[in-house]
Protein backbone atom coordinates (compact mmCIF):
# COMPACT_ATOMS: atom_id res chain seq x y z
CA UNK A 1 0.00 0.00 0.00
CA UNK A 2 1.49 3.71 -0.84
CA UNK A 3 2.05 6.23 1.52
CA UNK A 4 -1.17 8.23 -0.46
CA UNK A 5 -3.11 4.98 -0.32
CA UNK A 6 -2.76 4.67 3.40
CA UNK A 7 -3.54 7.88 4.02
CA UNK A 8 -6.51 8.05 1.56
CA UNK A 9 -7.64 5.03 3.72
CA UNK A 10 -7.61 6.92 7.20
CA UNK A 11 -9.80 9.61 5.41
CA UNK A 12 -12.08 6.73 4.52
CA UNK A 13 -11.94 5.34 8.08
CA UNK A 14 -13.02 8.69 9.72
CA UNK A 15 -15.67 9.17 7.72
CA UNK A 16 -17.22 5.70 9.14
CA UNK A 17 -16.26 6.54 12.45
CA UNK A 18 -17.86 9.90 12.28
CA UNK A 19 -20.97 8.17 10.81
CA UNK A 20 -21.02 5.36 13.98
CA UNK A 21 -20.61 2.78 11.61
CA UNK A 22 -18.70 -0.48 12.86
CA UNK A 23 -16.86 -2.14 9.77
CA UNK A 24 -13.51 -3.81 9.11
CA UNK A 25 -11.92 -1.96 6.47
CA UNK A 26 -10.79 -4.77 3.43
CA UNK A 27 -7.46 -4.73 1.81
CA UNK A 28 -6.45 -2.44 -1.22
CA UNK A 29 -7.00 -3.88 -4.71
CA UNK A 30 -10.14 -5.99 -3.83
CA UNK A 31 -11.81 -7.22 -6.82
CA UNK A 32 -15.39 -8.15 -7.74
CA UNK A 33 -17.35 -11.12 -6.64
CA UNK A 34 -20.91 -12.95 -6.49
CA UNK A 35 -22.51 -14.04 -9.56
CA UNK A 36 -22.95 -11.86 -12.84
CA UNK A 37 -26.08 -12.16 -14.50
CA UNK A 38 -27.16 -14.47 -16.75
CA UNK A 39 -30.79 -13.38 -18.72
CA UNK A 40 -32.52 -11.01 -19.69
CA UNK A 41 -36.16 -9.30 -17.87
CA UNK A 42 -37.72 -11.65 -20.57
CA UNK A 43 -36.05 -15.26 -20.22
CA UNK A 44 -37.44 -18.00 -18.73
CA UNK A 45 -41.42 -17.03 -17.48
CA UNK A 46 -41.79 -18.00 -13.55
CA UNK A 47 -44.62 -21.24 -12.98
CA UNK A 48 -44.54 -19.13 -9.32
CA UNK A 49 -45.99 -20.98 -5.94
CA UNK A 50 -48.72 -21.77 -4.13
CA UNK A 51 -48.16 -18.82 -1.20
CA UNK A 52 -47.32 -15.77 -3.59
CA UNK A 53 -49.30 -13.70 -2.06
CA UNK A 54 -48.13 -14.59 1.59
CA UNK A 55 -44.34 -13.36 0.59
CA UNK A 56 -42.82 -9.77 1.28
CA UNK A 57 -39.45 -8.54 0.27
CA UNK A 58 -38.18 -5.35 1.52
CA UNK A 59 -35.82 -4.04 -0.51
CA UNK A 60 -33.23 -0.73 0.30
CA UNK A 61 -31.60 1.78 -2.34
CA UNK A 62 -29.30 4.61 -2.31
CA UNK A 63 -31.02 5.49 -5.32
CA UNK A 64 -34.81 5.24 -5.37
CA UNK A 65 -35.96 8.06 -7.46
CA UNK A 66 -37.77 9.28 -4.61
CA UNK A 67 -35.18 10.62 -3.12
CA UNK A 68 -33.62 12.67 -6.44
CA UNK A 69 -36.26 13.18 -8.49
CA UNK A 70 -39.22 14.63 -5.99
CA UNK A 71 -40.87 10.98 -6.00
CA UNK A 72 -42.64 8.86 -8.44
CA UNK A 73 -42.41 5.98 -10.92
CA UNK A 74 -43.46 7.69 -13.89
CA UNK A 75 -41.14 7.34 -16.55
CA UNK A 76 -41.89 10.48 -18.75
CA UNK A 77 -40.93 12.00 -15.86
CA UNK A 78 -36.95 12.66 -15.48
CA UNK A 79 -35.43 9.63 -14.63
CA UNK A 80 -37.85 8.39 -12.36
CA UNK A 81 -38.31 5.11 -15.23
CA UNK A 82 -35.15 3.88 -14.02
CA UNK A 83 -37.57 3.32 -10.79
CA UNK A 84 -40.41 1.73 -13.20
CA UNK A 85 -37.79 -0.62 -14.96
CA UNK A 86 -35.99 -1.77 -11.36
CA UNK A 87 -39.07 -2.52 -9.56
CA UNK A 88 -40.39 -4.24 -12.55
CA UNK A 89 -43.44 -1.56 -13.32
CA UNK A 90 -43.03 -1.41 -16.68
CA UNK A 91 -41.39 -2.55 -19.73
CA UNK A 92 -40.59 -1.33 -23.31
CA UNK A 93 -40.91 -2.41 -26.91
CA UNK A 94 -37.45 -3.99 -26.43
CA UNK A 95 -34.43 -4.14 -23.79
CA UNK A 96 -30.70 -4.93 -23.70
CA UNK A 97 -29.53 -8.57 -22.96
CA UNK A 98 -26.77 -8.61 -20.88
CA UNK A 99 -24.15 -8.60 -23.79
CA UNK A 100 -25.95 -5.21 -24.58
CA UNK A 101 -27.83 -6.25 -27.64
CA UNK A 102 -31.19 -5.23 -28.35
CA UNK A 103 -33.92 -7.72 -27.50
CA UNK A 104 -37.90 -7.90 -27.86
CA UNK A 105 -39.80 -7.14 -24.82
CA UNK A 106 -43.51 -6.46 -25.17
CA UNK A 107 -43.12 -6.21 -28.88
CA UNK A 108 -42.28 -9.90 -29.87
CA UNK A 109 -40.63 -8.89 -33.12
CA UNK A 110 -38.85 -5.48 -34.32
CA UNK A 111 -37.23 -4.73 -38.38
CA UNK A 112 -36.62 -1.80 -40.52
CA UNK A 113 -38.46 -2.11 -43.54
CA UNK A 114 -36.55 0.35 -45.26
CA UNK A 115 -34.25 3.76 -44.19
CA UNK A 116 -36.91 5.13 -42.34
CA UNK A 117 -39.15 2.66 -41.46
CA UNK A 118 -39.13 0.56 -38.69
CA UNK A 119 -42.11 -2.17 -37.92
CA UNK A 120 -42.73 -3.85 -34.11
CA UNK A 121 -44.58 -6.39 -33.81
CA UNK A 122 -46.37 -7.03 -29.98
CA UNK A 123 -46.77 -9.78 -28.51
CA UNK A 124 -50.73 -11.00 -27.95
CA UNK A 125 -51.95 -11.12 -24.70
CA UNK A 126 -50.74 -8.42 -22.69
CA UNK A 127 -52.78 -6.33 -20.69
CA UNK A 128 -51.86 -3.02 -18.34
CA UNK A 129 -52.14 -3.24 -15.14
CA UNK A 130 -56.40 -1.75 -14.60
CA UNK A 131 -56.71 -4.55 -17.18
CA UNK A 132 -56.95 -2.61 -20.54
CA UNK A 133 -55.37 -4.59 -23.83
CA UNK A 134 -51.68 -2.97 -24.56
CA UNK A 135 -51.61 -3.17 -28.33
CA UNK A 136 -49.78 -1.56 -30.96
CA UNK A 137 -52.41 1.87 -30.27
CA UNK A 138 -51.71 1.55 -26.45
CA UNK A 139 -48.19 1.86 -27.12
CA UNK A 140 -48.35 4.81 -29.70
CA UNK A 141 -50.15 6.89 -27.55
CA UNK A 142 -47.71 5.80 -24.53
CA UNK A 143 -44.58 7.49 -26.96
CA UNK A 144 -46.71 9.88 -28.22
CA UNK A 145 -47.43 10.89 -24.24
CA UNK A 146 -43.67 10.52 -23.56
CA UNK A 147 -42.49 13.00 -26.09
CA UNK A 148 -45.06 15.61 -25.62
CA UNK A 149 -44.51 15.23 -21.61
CA UNK A 150 -40.43 14.32 -20.94
CA UNK A 151 -37.93 17.03 -21.17
CA UNK A 152 -35.27 14.83 -21.76
CA UNK A 153 -36.87 13.67 -25.41
CA UNK A 154 -35.71 16.74 -26.45
CA UNK A 155 -32.10 15.93 -25.61
CA UNK A 156 -32.66 12.60 -27.88
CA UNK A 157 -31.27 14.65 -30.26
CA UNK A 158 -31.19 11.41 -32.77
CA UNK A 159 -34.33 9.90 -31.82
CA UNK A 160 -35.71 11.40 -35.52
CA UNK A 161 -39.34 9.83 -34.67
CA UNK A 162 -41.64 11.58 -37.37
CA UNK A 163 -44.80 9.93 -37.49
CA UNK A 164 -46.29 6.58 -35.17
CA UNK A 165 -49.38 4.48 -36.78
CA UNK A 166 -50.91 1.57 -34.98
CA UNK A 167 -52.82 -1.53 -36.60
CA UNK A 168 -53.78 -4.20 -34.54
CA UNK A 169 -50.36 -5.28 -32.95
CA UNK A 170 -48.48 -3.81 -35.78
CA UNK A 171 -46.41 -0.44 -34.50
CA UNK A 172 -44.96 1.58 -37.31
CA UNK A 173 -42.55 3.93 -36.76
CA UNK A 174 -41.47 6.46 -39.41
CA UNK A 175 -38.22 8.52 -39.11
CA UNK A 176 -37.41 11.87 -40.52
CA UNK A 177 -34.30 10.31 -41.66
CA UNK A 178 -32.77 7.43 -41.85
CA UNK A 179 -31.88 6.56 -38.28
CA UNK A 180 -30.93 2.37 -37.24
CA UNK A 181 -30.38 3.39 -33.73
CA UNK A 182 -33.99 3.45 -33.15
CA UNK A 183 -34.30 0.29 -31.46
CA UNK A 184 -31.03 1.21 -29.00
CA UNK A 185 -32.60 4.46 -28.06
CA UNK A 186 -36.01 3.23 -27.39
CA UNK A 187 -34.30 0.49 -24.83
CA UNK A 188 -33.74 3.35 -22.54
CA UNK A 189 -36.60 3.23 -19.44
CA UNK A 190 -37.53 6.70 -20.65
CA UNK A 191 -39.74 5.19 -22.99
CA UNK A 192 -41.18 2.75 -20.82
CA UNK A 193 -45.11 1.63 -21.54
CA UNK A 194 -47.96 2.83 -20.25
CA UNK A 195 -51.48 3.22 -20.17
CA UNK A 196 -51.86 6.89 -21.70
CA UNK A 197 -55.70 6.67 -21.62
CA UNK A 198 -55.85 7.17 -17.77
CA UNK A 199 -55.08 10.69 -16.68
CA UNK A 200 -52.16 9.74 -13.93
CA UNK A 201 -50.17 12.07 -11.37
CA UNK A 202 -47.35 9.97 -12.07
CA UNK A 203 -47.02 8.69 -8.22
CA UNK A 204 -49.20 6.40 -7.13
CA UNK A 205 -51.01 5.40 -9.91
CA UNK A 206 -48.79 4.81 -12.82
CA UNK A 207 -50.27 2.11 -14.67
CA UNK A 208 -47.71 -0.89 -16.53
CA UNK A 209 -47.51 -3.91 -18.05
CA UNK A 210 -45.01 -5.18 -15.90
CA UNK A 211 -45.21 -8.50 -13.38
CA UNK A 212 -45.70 -5.77 -10.23
CA UNK A 213 -47.70 -3.23 -10.17
CA UNK A 214 -47.73 0.10 -8.12
CA UNK A 215 -49.43 0.57 -4.95
CA UNK A 216 -47.86 3.43 -3.68
CA UNK A 217 -45.13 6.06 -4.17
CA UNK A 218 -43.08 8.49 -2.47
CA UNK A 219 -39.76 10.37 -1.22
CA UNK A 220 -39.62 7.21 1.18
CA UNK A 221 -39.88 4.41 -1.26
CA UNK A 222 -42.80 2.37 -2.92
CA UNK A 223 -44.71 -0.83 -2.31
CA UNK A 224 -45.49 -2.64 -5.11
CA UNK A 225 -47.80 -5.60 -5.35
CA UNK A 226 -47.77 -9.27 -7.82
CA UNK A 227 -49.57 -8.79 -10.75
CA UNK A 228 -51.37 -12.33 -11.41
CA UNK A 229 -52.39 -11.29 -14.97
CA UNK A 230 -48.81 -10.91 -16.22
CA UNK A 231 -48.16 -11.96 -19.35
CA UNK A 232 -44.83 -13.36 -18.93
CA UNK A 233 -44.77 -15.89 -16.21
CA UNK A 234 -46.31 -15.37 -12.85
CA UNK A 235 -44.16 -12.97 -9.86
CA UNK A 236 -43.27 -15.55 -6.73
CA UNK A 237 -43.93 -12.84 -4.27
CA UNK A 238 -47.01 -10.90 -3.32
CA UNK A 239 -45.71 -7.36 -1.87
CA UNK A 240 -42.27 -5.69 -2.31
CA UNK A 241 -41.45 -2.45 -0.64
CA UNK A 242 -38.53 -0.46 -1.53
CA UNK A 243 -37.34 1.88 0.92
CA UNK A 244 -35.26 4.93 -0.08
CA UNK A 245 -32.31 4.70 2.15
CA UNK A 246 -29.48 7.60 0.95
CA UNK A 247 -27.08 6.98 3.86
CA UNK A 248 -24.52 3.93 3.11
CA UNK A 249 -23.98 3.28 6.93
CA UNK A 250 -28.04 2.94 7.53
CA UNK A 251 -28.57 0.85 4.57
CA UNK A 252 -25.69 -1.25 5.68
CA UNK A 253 -26.63 -1.70 8.88
CA UNK A 254 -30.56 -2.44 8.11
CA UNK A 255 -29.52 -5.29 5.51
CA UNK A 256 -27.11 -6.83 8.64
CA UNK A 257 -30.21 -6.20 11.33
CA UNK A 258 -32.61 -7.82 8.53
CA UNK A 259 -34.64 -4.74 8.25
CA UNK A 260 -34.26 -5.15 4.51
CA UNK A 261 -33.68 -8.41 2.75
CA UNK A 262 -31.91 -6.80 -0.47
CA UNK A 263 -29.75 -3.71 -0.92
CA UNK A 264 -28.46 -1.28 -3.75
CA UNK A 265 -26.35 0.53 -4.11
CA UNK A 266 -24.12 -0.12 -0.50
CA UNK A 267 -20.87 1.45 0.16
CA UNK A 268 -18.03 -1.05 -1.47
CA UNK A 269 -16.38 -0.61 2.14
CA UNK A 270 -19.33 -2.97 3.32
CA UNK A 271 -19.41 -5.30 0.64
CA UNK A 272 -16.70 -7.66 2.67
CA UNK A 273 -19.31 -7.87 5.65
CA UNK A 274 -21.71 -9.55 3.38
CA UNK A 275 -18.97 -12.28 1.96
CA UNK A 276 -20.08 -15.14 4.00
CA UNK A 277 -22.36 -17.02 1.40
CA UNK A 278 -24.25 -19.18 3.81
CA UNK A 279 -26.23 -15.59 4.96
CA UNK A 280 -25.79 -13.49 1.90
CA UNK A 281 -25.44 -13.49 -2.12
CA UNK A 282 -23.45 -10.31 -3.91
CA UNK A 283 -24.18 -9.69 -7.61
CA UNK A 284 -22.04 -7.61 -9.58
CA UNK A 285 -21.60 -6.83 -12.82
CA UNK A 286 -19.63 -4.04 -14.98
CA UNK A 287 -21.42 -1.36 -16.05
CA UNK A 288 -20.95 1.81 -17.86
CA UNK A 289 -21.55 4.02 -14.77
CA UNK A 290 -18.94 6.25 -14.60
CA UNK A 291 -18.04 9.66 -12.39
CA UNK A 292 -17.24 12.61 -14.82
CA UNK A 293 -15.19 15.96 -14.02
CA UNK A 294 -16.66 18.85 -16.24
CA UNK A 295 -14.21 21.21 -16.17
CA UNK A 296 -14.88 25.25 -16.33
CA UNK A 297 -13.14 26.77 -19.45
CA UNK A 298 -14.62 30.12 -18.22
CA UNK A 299 -13.56 30.64 -15.07
CA UNK A 300 -10.90 32.40 -14.06
CA UNK A 301 -9.06 29.75 -12.58
CA UNK A 302 -9.37 27.19 -15.44
CA UNK A 303 -9.50 29.22 -18.71
CA UNK A 304 -5.71 28.39 -19.40
CA UNK A 305 -5.46 24.99 -20.64
CA UNK A 306 -2.32 24.00 -19.21
CA UNK A 307 -3.89 24.24 -15.70
CA UNK A 308 -6.73 22.20 -16.83
CA UNK A 309 -4.26 19.16 -18.08
CA UNK A 310 -1.98 19.76 -14.51
CA UNK A 311 -5.48 18.65 -12.83
CA UNK A 312 -5.47 15.75 -14.58
CA UNK A 313 -1.79 15.13 -14.28
CA UNK A 314 -2.16 15.08 -10.94
CA UNK A 315 -4.87 13.13 -10.35
CA UNK A 316 -4.37 9.62 -9.00
CA UNK A 317 -7.19 7.66 -10.50
CA UNK A 318 -5.56 3.84 -9.77
CA UNK A 319 -4.96 4.87 -6.13
CA UNK A 320 -8.72 6.23 -5.21
CA UNK A 321 -10.01 2.87 -6.87
CA UNK A 322 -7.56 0.36 -4.76
CA UNK A 323 -8.18 2.64 -2.09
CA UNK A 324 -11.67 3.82 -1.50
CA UNK A 325 -13.25 1.66 -4.49
CA UNK A 326 -11.76 -1.46 -2.93
CA UNK A 327 -11.22 -2.15 -6.58
CA UNK A 328 -14.67 -2.10 -7.65
CA UNK A 329 -13.82 -0.06 -10.58
CA UNK A 330 -11.21 0.46 -13.40
CA UNK A 331 -9.48 3.90 -14.11
CA UNK A 332 -10.74 5.92 -17.30
CA UNK A 333 -9.45 7.39 -19.92
CA UNK A 334 -12.73 8.36 -21.59
CA UNK A 335 -17.07 7.98 -21.02
CA UNK A 336 -16.84 4.35 -22.12
CA UNK A 337 -15.25 1.22 -20.93
CA UNK A 338 -13.43 -1.44 -22.27
CA UNK A 339 -16.62 -3.30 -23.07
CA UNK A 340 -17.81 -0.91 -25.66
CA UNK A 341 -14.51 -1.58 -27.36
CA UNK A 342 -15.38 0.35 -30.78
CA UNK A 343 -15.54 3.56 -28.79
CA UNK A 344 -13.85 2.93 -25.25
CA UNK A 345 -11.50 3.46 -23.47
CA UNK A 346 -8.64 1.23 -25.24
CA UNK A 347 -8.65 4.29 -28.43
CA UNK A 348 -8.07 7.11 -25.85
CA UNK A 349 -5.12 8.13 -24.14
CA UNK A 350 -5.27 10.23 -20.92
CA UNK A 351 -3.18 11.70 -18.74
CA UNK A 352 -1.18 9.57 -16.32
CA UNK A 353 -0.67 10.41 -12.64
CA UNK A 354 2.56 12.22 -12.81
CA UNK A 355 3.22 15.27 -9.86
CA UNK A 356 6.30 16.54 -11.40
CA UNK A 357 4.55 16.91 -14.69
CA UNK A 358 1.49 18.62 -12.97
CA UNK A 359 3.27 21.01 -11.24
CA UNK A 360 5.81 22.22 -14.47
CA UNK A 361 2.73 22.82 -16.66
CA UNK A 362 0.89 25.24 -13.25
CA UNK A 363 4.61 27.04 -13.51
CA UNK A 364 4.34 27.33 -17.39
CA UNK A 365 0.93 28.60 -16.68
CA UNK A 366 2.29 31.42 -14.14
CA UNK A 367 1.25 29.40 -11.41
CA UNK A 368 4.26 28.89 -8.03
CA UNK A 369 4.06 28.68 -4.52
CA UNK A 370 5.87 32.09 -3.95
CA UNK A 371 5.56 32.57 -0.54
CA UNK A 372 6.19 28.24 0.67
CA UNK A 373 2.57 28.15 2.15
CA UNK A 374 2.40 25.20 0.21
CA UNK A 375 -0.58 26.60 -2.40
CA UNK A 376 0.46 27.66 -5.70
CA UNK A 377 -0.39 31.56 -6.82
CA UNK A 378 -0.54 34.15 -9.32
CA UNK A 379 -0.86 37.91 -8.82
CA UNK A 380 -0.94 37.71 -5.13
CA UNK A 381 -4.11 35.22 -5.69
CA UNK A 382 -3.89 31.61 -4.67
CA UNK A 383 -5.84 28.87 -6.60
CA UNK A 384 -8.66 27.80 -5.16
CA UNK A 385 -10.94 25.85 -7.03
CA UNK A 386 -14.54 25.65 -6.26
CA UNK A 387 -15.98 21.58 -6.74
CA UNK A 388 -19.43 20.71 -7.21
CA UNK A 389 -21.18 17.26 -6.38
CA UNK A 390 -23.83 15.19 -4.16
CA UNK A 391 -24.05 12.89 -2.10
CA UNK A 392 -26.56 10.69 -3.40
CA UNK A 393 -24.11 8.44 -5.11
CA UNK A 394 -22.36 6.91 -2.73
CA UNK A 395 -18.86 7.13 -3.98
CA UNK A 396 -18.90 10.57 -5.45
CA UNK A 397 -18.45 12.22 -1.31
CA UNK A 398 -15.07 10.11 -1.33
CA UNK A 399 -14.08 11.09 -5.07
CA UNK A 400 -14.27 14.63 -3.86
CA UNK A 401 -12.37 14.25 -0.54
CA UNK A 402 -9.55 11.45 -3.03
CA UNK A 403 -9.08 15.03 -5.49
CA UNK A 404 -9.06 17.56 -2.77
CA UNK A 405 -6.51 15.44 -0.95
CA UNK A 406 -4.60 15.19 -4.74
CA UNK A 407 -4.51 18.55 -5.14
CA UNK A 408 -3.02 19.38 -2.08
CA UNK A 409 0.13 17.83 -3.77
CA UNK A 410 0.67 20.16 -6.95
CA UNK A 411 -0.61 22.87 -4.58
CA UNK A 412 -3.94 23.38 -5.33
CA UNK A 413 -6.61 23.74 -2.65
CA UNK A 414 -10.37 22.47 -3.49
CA UNK A 415 -13.11 23.56 -1.73
CA UNK A 416 -15.59 21.24 -1.82
CA UNK A 417 -19.64 21.70 -2.16
CA UNK A 418 -21.62 18.72 -1.40
CA UNK A 419 -25.29 18.85 -1.97
CA UNK A 420 -27.96 16.13 -1.62
CA UNK A 421 -28.88 15.73 -5.40
CA UNK A 422 -26.75 16.84 -8.69
CA UNK A 423 -26.61 20.00 -10.71
CA UNK A 424 -27.20 20.48 -14.03
CA UNK A 425 -25.33 22.57 -16.77
CA UNK A 426 -28.33 25.22 -16.77
CA UNK A 427 -28.04 25.64 -12.57
CA UNK A 428 -24.26 26.19 -13.24
CA UNK A 429 -24.67 28.96 -15.47
CA UNK A 430 -27.04 30.77 -12.91
CA UNK A 431 -24.58 30.88 -10.44
CA UNK A 432 -21.48 32.72 -12.86
CA UNK A 433 -18.55 31.17 -14.62
CA UNK A 434 -16.49 32.21 -11.41
CA UNK A 435 -18.75 30.87 -8.42
CA UNK A 436 -17.64 27.34 -9.81
CA UNK A 437 -14.87 25.55 -11.37
CA UNK A 438 -15.36 21.89 -11.38
CA UNK A 439 -18.77 20.22 -11.58
CA UNK A 440 -18.83 16.24 -10.70
CA UNK A 441 -21.59 14.23 -11.98
CA UNK A 442 -22.14 9.99 -11.92
CA UNK A 443 -24.36 8.06 -14.76
CA UNK A 444 -24.62 5.25 -17.22
CA UNK A 445 -23.09 6.63 -19.97
CA UNK A 446 -24.41 4.18 -22.88
CA UNK A 447 -27.81 3.28 -21.72
CA UNK A 448 -28.78 2.59 -25.17
CA UNK A 449 -25.51 0.91 -26.45
CA UNK A 450 -24.02 3.94 -28.43
CA UNK A 451 -22.02 6.64 -27.76
CA UNK A 452 -24.40 9.79 -28.79
CA UNK A 453 -26.40 10.03 -25.44
CA UNK A 454 -23.08 10.74 -23.50
CA UNK A 455 -21.31 13.06 -25.75
CA UNK A 456 -24.08 15.18 -26.25
CA UNK A 457 -25.18 15.73 -22.90
CA UNK A 458 -22.02 16.42 -21.73
CA UNK A 459 -20.26 17.95 -24.19
CA UNK A 460 -22.77 18.89 -27.05
CA UNK A 461 -24.34 22.62 -27.13
CA UNK A 462 -27.16 22.91 -24.72
CA UNK A 463 -26.39 18.98 -23.42
CA UNK A 464 -27.92 18.62 -20.04
CA UNK A 465 -24.40 18.74 -18.40
CA UNK A 466 -22.81 20.38 -20.82
CA UNK A 467 -20.88 23.07 -18.54
CA UNK A 468 -17.19 23.42 -20.25
CA UNK A 469 -17.70 26.77 -21.88
CA UNK A 470 -15.66 26.23 -24.56
CA UNK A 471 -16.48 27.43 -27.78
CA UNK A 472 -15.18 24.75 -30.25
CA UNK A 473 -16.79 25.26 -32.86
CA UNK A 474 -14.64 21.93 -34.33
CA UNK A 475 -15.70 19.98 -31.29
CA UNK A 476 -19.63 21.15 -32.18
CA UNK A 477 -19.22 19.80 -35.65
CA UNK A 478 -18.21 16.80 -34.87
CA UNK A 479 -21.04 15.96 -32.65
CA UNK A 480 -23.57 17.24 -35.41
CA UNK A 481 -21.74 14.28 -37.07
CA UNK A 482 -22.00 11.43 -35.24
CA UNK A 483 -26.08 12.47 -34.36
CA UNK A 484 -26.18 11.94 -38.29
CA UNK A 485 -24.24 9.68 -39.03
CA UNK A 486 -25.41 5.77 -39.32
CA UNK A 487 -22.44 3.89 -40.41
CA UNK A 488 -21.76 2.09 -37.00
CA UNK A 489 -17.94 2.28 -37.82
CA UNK A 490 -17.79 5.74 -38.74
CA UNK A 491 -19.57 6.19 -35.61
CA UNK A 492 -16.80 4.80 -33.17
CA UNK A 493 -14.58 6.66 -35.15
CA UNK A 494 -16.31 10.27 -34.21
CA UNK A 495 -17.12 9.03 -30.80
CA UNK A 496 -13.42 8.61 -29.86
CA UNK A 497 -12.18 11.53 -32.11
CA UNK A 498 -14.71 13.97 -30.09
CA UNK A 499 -13.33 12.10 -26.69
CA UNK A 500 -9.74 12.29 -27.67
CA UNK A 501 -10.01 16.60 -28.18
CA UNK A 502 -12.34 16.80 -24.54
CA UNK A 503 -9.22 14.62 -23.42
CA UNK A 504 -6.57 16.93 -24.69
CA UNK A 505 -8.04 20.38 -24.36
CA UNK A 506 -9.25 18.94 -20.94
CA UNK A 507 -12.42 19.86 -20.83
CA UNK A 508 -13.15 16.41 -19.02
CA UNK A 509 -11.78 13.97 -16.56
CA UNK A 510 -13.54 10.55 -15.95
CA UNK A 511 -12.36 9.37 -13.13
CA UNK A 512 -13.99 5.77 -13.35
CA UNK A 513 -16.20 2.77 -14.44
CA UNK A 514 -17.96 1.17 -11.44
CA UNK A 515 -18.87 -2.04 -11.12
CA UNK A 516 -22.35 -2.06 -9.63
CA UNK A 517 -23.27 -4.34 -6.79
CA UNK A 518 -26.39 -6.14 -5.26
CA UNK A 519 -26.45 -7.64 -1.98
CA UNK A 520 -29.05 -9.66 -0.57
CA UNK A 521 -29.68 -12.25 2.29
CA UNK A 522 -29.27 -16.04 0.78
CA UNK A 523 -33.31 -16.43 1.43
CA UNK A 524 -33.32 -14.02 -2.13
CA UNK A 525 -33.16 -15.56 -5.61
CA UNK A 526 -33.21 -14.09 -8.95
CA UNK A 527 -32.18 -10.47 -8.49
CA UNK A 528 -29.08 -9.90 -9.84
CA UNK A 529 -27.09 -6.87 -11.26
CA UNK A 530 -27.66 -6.06 -15.09
CA UNK A 531 -24.95 -4.69 -17.09
CA UNK A 532 -27.14 -1.59 -17.73
CA UNK A 533 -27.81 -1.24 -14.10
CA UNK A 534 -31.64 -0.98 -15.64
CA UNK A 535 -33.38 -3.96 -14.43
CA UNK A 536 -33.46 -5.32 -11.29
CA UNK A 537 -36.37 -7.13 -9.50
CA UNK A 538 -37.97 -9.44 -12.51
CA UNK A 539 -40.64 -11.99 -12.92
CA UNK A 540 -38.52 -14.50 -11.36
CA UNK A 541 -37.50 -12.96 -7.87
CA UNK A 542 -38.15 -14.82 -5.12
CA UNK A 543 -37.68 -15.08 -1.57
CA UNK A 544 -37.89 -18.19 0.63
CA UNK A 545 -37.65 -17.75 4.87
Amino acid sequence: MTKKTTKITAVLAALMVSAGMAVTLVGCGGGSGGETPTSTPTETPSTGTANTADKKLVYGSAAYSGAIYDGGVDPHMGYAGWSTFRYAIGECLVTFDENMTVQPWVAKSFAQKDATTWVFEINDGIKFHNGKTCDAAAVKASLERCIKNSDRTADIKNLLIDKITADGNTLTITTTKENALLPNLLCDPLFCIVDASVETDGKTDVIGTGPYKLVKASEEGCTVEANMDYWNGTPKIGTIEVKSIDDGDTLTMALQSGEIDAAQELPLASLSLFSDTSKYTISTSATSRSSNMILNTKSKNLSDKRVRQAIAYGFDKQDFINALMYGYGEAADGFFPEAFSAFGDSNLTSPSYDVEKAKALLKEAGWEDTNGDGTVDKDGVEMVLQYYTYSSRQDLPLLAEAFQDDMKDIGIKVELNIAESNKNAADLEKMGDDKWDITVFQMVTAPNGDPMYMIDSALGEGGYYAAHGADDKELQGWIDDLRDEVDMDKRAELAVKIQQKAIDEGYMIIAFHKEQSLAMSSSVTGLSQHPTDQHEITVDTDINK
